[in-house]
């Protein structure tokens, strides 16, 4: 899967491989949580965001696992 524990690089490629419950650590822009199926939450301290997970493909540069379930 190329990320399998907290602190390994998420990509485009194997974001879509992490079950339901993963937490990504978006830096600066917040984290996405993994909600079910191509659903995902994005969340910062202000704002927050129901959608699929190719919308975030561009942010996810330096982004890290946090937590699988």
């Amino acid at each position: 899967m190329g990320a399998t524990q907290p602190g390994q690089k998420v990509t485009s490629k194997n974001i879509k491989e992490l079950p339901p419950g993963s937490v990504v650590i978006l830096k600066p822009t917040g984290w996405l949580i993994h909600l079910h199926d191509n659903l995902w939450f994005w969340t910062n301290e202000c704002s927050w965001c129901y959608d699929r997970v190719d919308r975030w493909f561009d942010w996810l540069e330096g982004a890290t696992l946090s937590h699988l379930p």
